[in-house]
């Protein structure tokens, strides 16, 4: 993926040209890095503001453009925050593929592109609706606040006639499943990729703003929220501190 992501769109024609489309879509560099580095199953553990939903939804597009008649999810927590986190995104950056043919269903959450690949946003809240369904790329936003079966009864299941692949994105909420899929991914598995991105470490957000938020944040929201603490949800647990401690020192 290039630093602008395009996308090459065949058309046919007699003379078959191909154009290229332009999406408005300029990976920071540690997005960048993701994406060069996603394996069949990858699981980001980023902090707040990493800018993962805008990475996560490009990644879809872009096995949709690339791929006829595939069919793409983003898996939200509940059916509402899909709409108010991800359909905007979607809508905006697959924008310029739509003078190509395609549609979209405000009501079903849903892009149809030119090549016939659909892009669908679903709730982790109605996991039975995703039930039956083969997908070509799904993304798990947030899973850990999900039930943990919709990746094991569901998902999974979902992408093995296609062998598809699955990214997982979140922030920590102590050791729950999302951790367990992060502690997975990282056993050197050929098939999954984990990676942490800590707000001291991706200079996404500034110095400074970092500084006001831990002055009214106590340290393990601090610590969880910006720095991916999966330990810090031990709170104000002095045993918790010492495990985040040695985690960050352990790096």
């Amino acid at each position: 993926m290039n630093q602008s992501q395009s996308k090459s769109l065949g058309k046919k024609t007699t003379n078959k040209k191909v154009a290229k489309v332009e999406i408005p879509y300029k990976p920071r560099p540690y997005q960048l890095d993701v994406h060069n580095s996603l394996k069949r199953f990858s699981v980001l553990v980023c902090h707040r503001r990493f800018g993962k939903s805008v990475l996560a939804i490009n990644e879809l597009i872009k096995t949709a453009a690339d791929k006829p008649r595939s069919l793409c999810a983003f898996i939200a927590p509940t059916y509402r925050q899909g709409k108010s986190i991800a359909w905007e995104y979607l809508k905006f950056y697959t924008e310029p593929l739509m003078k190509f043919g395609g549609s979209r269903n405000e009501t079903e959450l849903r892009i149809d592109l030119f090549n016939q690949s659909r892009i669908q946003i679903f709730g982790a809240d109605n996991p039975d609706s995703i039930r039956g369904m083969g997908f070509d790329k799904v993304v798990m936003d947030e899973y850990a606040i999900m039930s943990p079966r919709v990746w094991t009864e569901i998902v999974r299941p979902a992408v093995s006639d296609k062998l598809g692949s699955v990214l997982f994105i979140g922030t920590p909420m102590g050791h729950n499943q999302f951790w367990e899929v992060f502690d997975f991914a990282q056993r050197g598995h050929k098939d999954w990729y984990g990676k942490l991105y800590r707000a001291s470490e991706t200079a996404v957000i500034p110095d400074d703003e970092l500084e006001q938020a831990k002055a009214i944040m106590s340290p393990e929201q601090y610590e969880q929220e910006f720095e991916c603490s999966f330990t810090a949800a031990v709170s104000g647990s002095y045993y918790g501190r010492l495990i985040t401690k040695a985690d960050k020192e352990e790096k």
